[in-house]
């Protein structure tokens, strides 16, 4: 059995997830079940269609992250809460944020509808999900800075963020896109086109945070000056349309205010 320092020095048992691990597994899992019930009671039937495709992505990338970790492994539970961390706490409160933003600005006549949507997209959204994406880096960054060994980690543990995210993200698109036909052009351009682009916007913030946790304790410069927020702007700029043109790539404001 390789050694676990860290099991050492906090008197735990060898292979046993730390209890602040554990309770967040369990936060974000139930953060992930909200998601899925809000889908499923919204999306009806579209909603196995929709699920049955995000999982597709996954099933072909995880593998490939994982095959980069192979030289020095890190904790299963790690990634675990990693992956959902991406797929429950940062999907399920960007949403609720990106909903708050659009609302903000509708609502109360700041912009006309179209416009709000386009700085939601831009401006908002890209900040709200990379730092609720990140954030789970930098506790790692403050509590479990011995993981990360290098920027290979950080990038590792980012992935799993981001795929967790996208999958859940991609659920609700392909929900919308079944509802107005567009199922096949949604499912090249998120599964086929840019499936990695969460992971690789959330890889700028993880190489940061890794090169911070090398540079010692009290140095978070890092991953401030790599965080990926504003990385998904130009993919949002131009890719933004308003619900009423009919885009089966846009997400009912019910949902989210913007997605990727």
């Amino acid at each position: 059995m390789a050694i676990d320092p860290s099991a050492i020095l906090t008197g735990r048992a060898p292979g046993r997830a730390p209890i602040g691990v554990i309770l967040g597994i369990v936060f974000a899992s139930v953060c992930l079940i909200v998601i899925l019930a809000f889908d499923a009671i919204t999306g009806g039937a579209s909603f196995v269609v929709g699920l049955s495709l995000a999982v597709l992505p996954v099933a072909v990338w995880l593998p490939l992250v994982l095959a980069l970790d192979r030289l020095e492994p890190e904790p299963p539970n790690a990634l675990i809460f990693a992956f959902l961390w991406g797929a429950g706490v940062a999907a399920l409160f960007a949403s609720i944020l990106n909903t708050l933003g659009l609302s903000l600005l509708t609502e109360t006549e700041l912009t006309g509808e179209e416009e709000g949507w386009y700085i939601v997209a831009t401006f908002g959204a890209p900040v709200v999900e990379e730092l609720l994406k990140g954030a789970v880096l930098f506790g790692m960054l403050w509590w479990r800075r011995q993981e990360l060994n290098g920027p290979t980690d950080g990038v590792i543990y980012a992935a799993m963020v981001g795929l967790g995210f996208a999958a859940t993200e991609n659920i609700q698109y392909f929900i919308d896109a079944v509802e107005v036909d567009q199922l096949g052009y949604v499912f090249v351009l998120r599964a086929i086109v840019s499936p990695l682009l969460h992971p690789l916007c959330t890889a700028m913030t993880g190489i940061g945070v890794a090169v911070a946790a090398l540079a010692g304790p009290g140095s978070c410069a890092g991953g401030l000056r790599c965080t990926g927020c504003w990385a998904p702007s130009p993919c949002t700029a131009c890719g933004t349309a308003p619900r009423s043109s009919g885009s089966a790539a846009w997400p009912s404001p019910t949902w989210s205010a913007s997605r990727y």
